[in-house]
């Protein structure tokens, strides 16, 4: 009798242990359930940081249009559809680290940056850094070439729609671009009247290029 009351008076002692022990695996579990299936609301922080917001997709869209202007191009137009399909690309981008496209059927441009330094990108950097493959096109010998794709996809003349999705965690940043219609169609008749020497100028070669930040693309 007197080990069965002193186990009975411990399990007493013991109980609210028990108590605060379920209640922290049961708020555990269903973090990692909405985590899981539910990010924006288990994290909210992280999706707010990591989307390209409507000044980001402005800028975006404007440094495209200024330089098809150049090259003669008519402007493009934002796609609501396209944003949500690269900004979907860019989150899987950021999760995975591995610098892929997506198969989607569309034009795709990707941009990455990484930095040990918190990373403050606009809506132009990547832009630029396609648009600088300019300067080893060759208008005289059109056709698709591994070292100007992104620079030809940026100012394809058919193209009329672009979108855009921003991941970052601070420290690294991917940037997706999708096109439709898609550009660098494998031809040298469509390059020719798709890929146009900026106005005024005779057809050789591009631009000097511009400075900028540690990058990689991806064709």
């Amino acid at each position: 009798m007197g080990i069965y009351i002193y186990t009975w008076e411990y399990m007493l002692i013991l109980s609210p242990v028990f108590g605060c022990i379920k209640e922290f695996c049961a708020c555990v579990f269903v973090f990692l359930f909405f985590a899981a299936f539910f990010p924006s609301i288990a994290c909210p922080s992280r999706l707010a940081d990591t989307m390209a917001d409507e000044s980001f997709q402005q800028e975006f869209l404007t440094t495209h249009n200024i330089y098809r202007q150049m090259h003669q191009s008519p402007p493009l137009k934002m796609s609501t559809d396209l944003n949500k399909s690269a900004q979907s690309w860019a989150d899987h981008l950021l999760d995975s680290g591995i610098m892929q496209h997506s198969g989607s059927g569309v034009g795709e441009n990707l941009y990455c940056m990484s930095s040990s330094a918190p990373i403050n990108l606009t809506g132009k950097e990547a832009v630029e850094s396609w648009y600088e493959e300019v300067k080893d096109y060759d208008y005289n010998r059109p056709g698709f070439k591994g070292n100007t794709g992104h620079f030809t996809q940026v100012v394809w003349k058919e193209t009329t729609e672009v979108g855009v999705g921003l991941a970052t965690d601070g420290k690294r940043v991917f940037v997706v671009a999708q096109y439709r219609p898609a550009g660098n169609v494998n031809v040298a008749a469509y390059f020719e009247r798709n890929v146009l020497p900026q106005a005024g100028r005779a057809g050789s070669s591009g631009t000097d290029s511009h400075g900028g930040e540690k990058n990689c693309t991806l064709l």
